[in-house]
């Protein structure tokens, strides 16, 4: 257990004074969770100059992420009082200039002979700082969609949602779109699998693609394209330029910390071995006390809570106040139109790509850029979470396919195996045959 001013049952209290609802379901191992829980407080805005921004309260269980509508309601205010001094297009440069330093510090200490633990305390420490800007993004979404739900309909009749969605489309490029246009322009497979091979590895723990899977993939690359730029009113042009630096800043900051992780992995063995264990079994352990030199060790169900400057972990389970989904229809935010029927594939990670063939349709909490050869084969795409600048949305703009995001419960309604048909035009999923 962790905790720094606070105790473990004062923590509880306070986190227990929010209403969470389950947001990402899916694995963090307590390696990765400790680096996401120490940076939820205004430590890491300060350090990234996003001050007065702060997660006030975040927390795993379950294997998932919960969120809750108070702390997002607690950061409009402190939102607009950033944006006076900085910008989103700030936030974004600031990224991908600490992107370039962390890379080349960590190839270096790869290299370098000084003790391991001083040089897996360097790389923790790098590994926080690229997570203070994934957790900085969270809330300025939640701020530019509440704006944007509030401004574009004064504007825009009709098909909000799409227009919202196509109008957010990114001018920059991210890593999976070089990703996919190298394998397009036909470059060796070799040569891919070595610069991008790291998108398969979400975390370090998780192999990266091979060079056979770079040729299975070149084999199966579904037809792309950018969405047309469409009109935009006038009163609303600002407030989408700032939107489409989010959208590509939403997936830059995820790229970076995946390929800082899969970076660092020769240390991460190289502290494994250190203690005597396997680098599958330093995950179960936070990066705080591998520093400490007395490695804790958590079980597959534990739970980590954070109250801004203070966080524990624990086997046991604390949050009480959840607000579940109970509904059965499955309806969400139309990202991309189109009409489709297929057989449902459920995907929690990507260990699961292989179960999608072509003409399935992809149902998962969110698509990351690891998902792509999935989504190649894939007809139609549906997601849990995500909003205008998720990467299932943009994704499913670039291939023409239709999608349907921010469902909360498609996961849980829908099961391997029904023939569904996916009506994205208006955003609803039906249930044609049982598996």
């Amino acid at each position: 257990m962790i905790c720094f001013k606070m105790n473990k049952q004062q923590i509880i209290k306070k986190i227990n004074e929010f209403t969470w609802e389950p947001w990402l379901e899916r694995r963090f191992d307590p390696f990765v969770t400790s680096f996401f829980m120490e940076c939820s407080n205004i430590k890491w805005s300060k350090h990234i100059n996003v001050d007065p921004i702060q997660l006030d309260a975040v927390a795993y269980q379950d294997d998932q992420w919960y969120q809750s509508k108070k702390v997002y309601d607690l950061n409009i205010p402190r939102i607009e009082t950033w944006l006076k001094r900085s910008s989103i297009f700030e936030l974004s440069k600031n990224n991908n200039l600490f992107y370039k330093k962390a890379k080349q510090r960590i190839l270096q200490l790869n290299k370098e002979t000084i003790d391991i633990i001083k040089r897996f305390e360097e790389v923790f420490d790098i590994l926080r700082e690229a997570t203070m800007y994934v957790y900085a993004t969270h809330p300025i979404e939640e701020y530019y969609t509440r704006k944007l739900n509030k401004e574009v309909p004064k504007y825009v009749k009709k098909d909000i949602d799409k227009f919202i969605g196509d109008a957010s489309f990114p001018i920059k490029k991210n890593k999976h779109y070089y990703f996919e246009q190298a394998m397009r322009n036909q470059e060796s497979p070799k040569k891919i699998a070595e610069e991008f091979g790291w998108i398969k590895c979400r975390f370090a723990f998780v192999e990266p693609f091979t060079e056979d899977e770079i040729k299975d993939q070149m084999k199966n690359l579904a037809h792309s394209e950018e969405p047309k730029q469409i009109e935009i009113p006038k009163p609303l042009q600002e407030l989408f330029k700032e939107v489409k630096e989010l959208v590509y800043l939403r997936t830059a900051r995820t790229d970076v910390l995946y390929e800082l992780l899969f970076l660092s992995r020769p240390i991460l063995i190289e502290t494994a071995k250190h203690y005597n264990m396997t680098l599958q079994e330093l995950k179960n352990c936070t990066g705080q006390s591998l520093i400490k030199g007395k490695p804790d060790k958590y079980n597959d169900d534990y739970c980590a809570l954070g109250y801004k400057d203070d966080f524990f972990f624990s086997n046991e389970k604390f949050i009480t106040h959840i607000k579940k989904n109970t509904s059965n229809e499955v309806k969400g935010i139309i990202a991309q139109t189109g009409k489709v029927a297929g057989i449902v594939k459920i995907l929690k990670g990507v260990e699961d790509l292989d179960k999608v063939k072509k003409g399935d349709i992809l149902v998962t909490q969110m698509t990351f850029p690891s998902f792509l050869p999935a989504m190649n084969r894939a007809a139609a795409f549906i997601t849990d979470e995500g909003g205008i600048t998720c990467h299932a949305a943009i994704v499913a703009r670039e291939m023409k396919k239709p999608c349907i995001i921010g469902t909360k419960n498609a996961t849980k309604v829908l099961k391997d195996g029904m023939k569904v048909e996916v009506n994205a035009d208006d955003g609803l999923v039906k249930i044609i045959k049982l598996k």
